[in-house]
């Protein structure tokens, strides 16, 4: 599913973090969060009991259990709004009733995305009385198949959880290509370009407006040359001046039709270079301590003086040694015996007498003993 509103956000920031994870800490993550709950928030109607599993099963054990008990129902739970053009709200009414003996009572209502919204128009339901669930999609910023789901939590001991499905295609009104820009990995200095087609589903009377973003080291501006078939060029540029480390921000481009965004990010490198860029010492039995060799090289055409290396764990240490003083350095990490058990993770600091790199940080992370989720 491609959902340009819903995940553009998320991306950028998991790029912005994996810029100082390790390989195995990504991985570690993934297992866990496989292995985890997942707990969902959305509107709620507080009515003294919780959502999800647990609030569900507070629900079936409260008044009204059992052949008296209220009993949720819909007519059709799933709402397939077709192909509709990128922009306009989607909307849909779906009707609820209490087929049971007793109160329903509506607990949560809880979208799946951001760009869903839902709410009740009665929480408590009489036998044989029902409520409107109005659900809006927003389409603004979404494109590709959409499936959407609503779950409704309730006092019902059959069925706790009602899921309502929102499902369709959204056609951009403006599609972007490419959607987002990875400068990648450049030395500090270094000007570099990348061209960004906008084309509108319907090019005729199509206009670009406001173009911004929020880096003043990154330009947008509307090309001088123009797209076939009605589209739009745009150059995205990156300055030289751009100082050291990651780099993000989001170019915004108005239009007649819909709003696009377009992710802009990558890495300015300097003549200092830590590798590995962090230290990862893994899994590391209980109460054992463990080594780890990293390299400081400078890359540029004066020596370079490292004054001092700090941790922010006391349970690690390092040690800095010249290899070729003014070039090229050996830093040991030790994670130190008789380290508590669990996740440790935390920063080196380096710094040096370079006026342009005058710290580096090298993050680290252990697991140490055995891990409990």
């Amino acid at each position: 599913m491609k959902r340009s509103g819903c995940d553009r956000a998320p991306r950028l920031e998991r790029w912005r973090r994996n810029a100082h994870a390790p390989r195995w800490r990504l991985a570690w993550l993934a297992a866990v969060l496989a292995a985890a709950p997942i707990l969902a928030a959305g509107p709620a109607v507080s009515v003294g009991w919780g959502a999800g599993a647990g609030g569900a099963k507070q629900a079936a054990l409260g008044p009204g259990a059992g052949k008296n008990a209220p009993r949720i129902a819909v007519d059709n739970p799933v709402f397939n709004f077709g192909t509709v053009l990128s922009g306009p709200q989607v909307r849909h009414v779906f009707t609820v009733r209490n087929t049971g003996k007793s109160e329903l009572i509506i607990g949560r209502v809880l979208p799946s995305c951001g760009c869903t919204a839902a709410a009740p128009s009665r929480t408590r339901l009489a036998p044989g009385e029902s409520a409107e669930i109005p659900v809006t999609v927003n389409t603004r910023l979404l494109a590709g198949p959409a499936a959407d789901t609503v779950e409704i939590v309730t006092n019902d001991p059959v069925q706790p959880t009602l899921t309502l499905r929102i499902n369709g295609y959204i056609r951009e009104q403006v599609a972007a290509t490419p959607k987002s820009i990875d400068f990648g990995k450049l030395m500090r200095g270094t000007a570099a370009s990348r061209e960004v087609t906008l084309t509108p589903s319907a090019p005729r009377g199509f206009k670009v407006g406001a173009i911004s973003n929020s880096n003043s080291q990154i330009r947008a501006e509307r090309s001088a040359r123009g797209g076939s078939q009605g589209a739009v060029l745009l150059d995205v540029k990156l300055l030289p001046s751009m100082p050291v480390g990651p780099f993000y921000d989001t170019v915004k481009v108005q239009t007649n039709r819909a709003p696009v965004m377009i992710d802009v990010f990558g890495t300015i490198t300097g003549d200092l270079g830590v590798d590995p860029p962090q230290v990862s010492f893994g899994i590391v039995p209980h109460r054992q301590g463990a080594l780890r060799i990293a390299r400081l090289e400078n890359r540029g055409p004066h020596a370079v003086k490292v004054l001092s290396i700090a941790s922010s764990n006391r349970s690690v240490r390092a040690d800095v040694e010249p290899v070729k003083p003014g070039e090229l350095y050996k830093i040991k990490v030790v994670l130190r015996r008789n380290t508590p058990d669990g996740q440790l993770r935390g920063n080196l600091t380096i710094r040096t007498d370079d006026p342009e790199q005058p710290s580096l940080i090298i993050p680290y992370y252990a697991i140490v003993g055995s891990f409990k989720g």
